[in-house]
């Protein structure tokens, strides 16, 4: 059994009427990045890891910082916590890399989804490979990803259920720990 550890991310917070004292929050969020027909971002940006999430879905000025044609996808009307609002779907890629090398160069099991590897440019439309930081080393997963406009002002992405989740045997918050566990598919 192979089990990532993430800790929480330190998010400041402003000043609010019911919150007076609180300063922080503590999340559990990765580093992400994304890479669009070969093209990776220059820029990364925080992703939650939400269990409220039915999918993954990042802001679409980020996608249209890759020249993806955000409102090209397949339009998802969705409801969260925070309100409402439209995200345009794309699929992942169709030929993705082999897995090359995991936590602490061992191989990845193949299945799960998850490789440490260099950027490999494909062909075609669409195509959407998201990278996050897990334990100080770079991942990627094919993913179909949604873009909303209601993101781009949080400037944060949500790692769902569907597209992150799925990835792996078991997702465990450990709250008091301030500690997020993936117990990777083997």
């Amino acid at each position: 059994m192979i089990v990532l550890k993430i800790p929480y991310t330190e998010i400041p917070v402003p000043a609010c009427e019911a919150f007076p004292e609180e300063k922080v929050r503590y999340v559990p969020s990765l580093l992400t990045t994304l890479e669009y027909e070969g093209m990776v971002s220059q820029f990364f940006f925080r992703s939650i890891i939400d269990s409220g999430a039915d999918n993954c879905i990042f802001p679409a000025s980020y996608g249209r910082i890759l020249n993806i044609p955000v409102e090209g996808g397949k339009k998802y009307p969705y409801v969260g916590a925070a309100g409402s609002g439209i995200a345009y779907f794309h699929p992942a890629p169709q030929e993705a890399p082999p897995v090359k090398a995991g936590r602490n160069g061992t191989a990845v099991p193949k299945g799960n989804n998850l490789e440490a590897t260099a950027v490999k440019p494909w062909s075609g439309v669409h195509r959407v490979r998201v990278w996050v930081e897990i334990e100080k080393k770079p991942c990627c997963f094919d993913g179909y990803c949604g873009f909303a406009d209601a993101l781009t002002d949080v400037g944060l992405g949500l790692l769902g259920r569907h597209g992150f989740f799925d990835l792996f045997q078991s997702v465990k918050f450990l709250q008091n720990e301030r500690l997020t566990e993936l117990e990777l598919k083997v």
